[in-house]
C-alpha cells in the first residue's frame, strides 16, 4: 500500500515481508528509507511475530488548524492516509493497527494496540521501530537537550540521539521528530542499531496502559 502526499512529493508504503510490517519513505521518487521494521514488544513478548492485513481504509484531509501561540494564525493540515488492521496470522485474537499519513511537508505514522481477547493491563517494554537509511549520511547528533550538535556519520553516532534528529541525506535534509501523546507515552531516542540504520528507545522506564494503547506519531 503506497500514499502519497496532495502535491505528489512525499510517499509513504506499507509492506508485510514475511509477515513483518514495514514500511518505506520517498520525496519525489527518491529513496529516504527502505524496508524499515515495524515492531512493538510487550512484556518481553513481541506482539505478534507474524501478521496478516485483516482490512485497511483510505482517509484525507484538506483543513486548517489554529495555535494556541505562532507566527501564523492558521497551518495547512492536509494530507492522505490510510489505517491498516492486522491481525496475527497464528494467533487471531491479536490485532495491531498501522496510521500512515503523507502530507506536503512530510510523512507520519503510529501504532495503534486496539482492546482485544486475553489483553487488560498493558506493559509496553520497546518500541522497535526502525529507520533504514541507504547510506552512512551526515546526522546532527546530541544526546541531551541543549547540547552542543556534531556533525558525524550514522556509523560514528556514541550513543541514543534525542528527537529531532537532523540526518543530511545527499541532496536532501530529513528531521525524525514525535508529535501527539508525548504527555502518556515515554520520550523518544534513537539508538544505532544495524548498518545505516537507526532504532527508537524509550528515554526512561515503560509505557503502561489499559485495554488499548495509542502511541506518538513517528514524523
Amino acid at each position: 500500500m503506497t500514499i502519497v502526499s496532495p502535491s505528489g512529493d512525499h510517499s509513504i508504503q506499507f509492506s508485510l515481508l514475511e509477515g513483518v510490517p514495514h514500511y518505506s519513505v520517498a520525496f519525489r521518487d527518491v529513496a529516504i528509507l527502505v524496508n524499515s521494521r515495524l515492531a512493538l514488544v510487550l512484556d518481553g513478548d513481541q506482539l505478534g511475530d507474524r501478521f496478516v492485513v485483516d482490512s485497511k481504509r483510505t482517509e484525507s484531509e484538506n483543513g486548517s488548524w489554529v495555535p494556541v501561540v505562532g507566527s501564523r494564525a492558521s497551518y495547512p493540515d492536509s494530507y492522505n492516509g490510510c489505517v491498516i488492521q492486522l491481525r496475527g496470522a497464528t494467533d487471531e485474537t491479536q490485532r495491531l493497527e498501522l496510521t500512515f499519513r503523507a502530507y506536503d511537508e512530510g510523512v507520519a505514522f503510529r501504532y495503534a494496540i486496539p482492546p482485544q481477547e486475553g489483553i487488560d493491563e498493558l506493559e509496553l517494554k520497546s518500541e522497535d521501530t526502525h529507520f533504514q537509511f541507504t547510506g552512512d549520511h551526515f546526522v546532527y547528533w546530541d544526546d541531551y537537550p541543549q547540547a552542543r550538535y556534531s556533525k558525524l556519520r550514522l556509523s560514528e553516532m556514541p550513543g541514543h540521539s534525542i528527537r529531532p534528529l537532523l540526518v543530511e541525506t545527499g541532496s536532501h535534509f530529513v528531521a525524525i521528530a514525535e508529535a501527539g501523546s508525548i504527555g502518556r507515552y515515554a520520550p523518544m531516542m534513537l539508538n544505532r542499531s544495524g548498518e545505516n540504520q537507526l532504532v527508537t528507545r524509550f528515554r526512561s522506564g515503560t509505557v503502561s496502559a489499559i485495554k488499548s494503547l495509542t502511541t506518538p506519531w513517528r514524523v
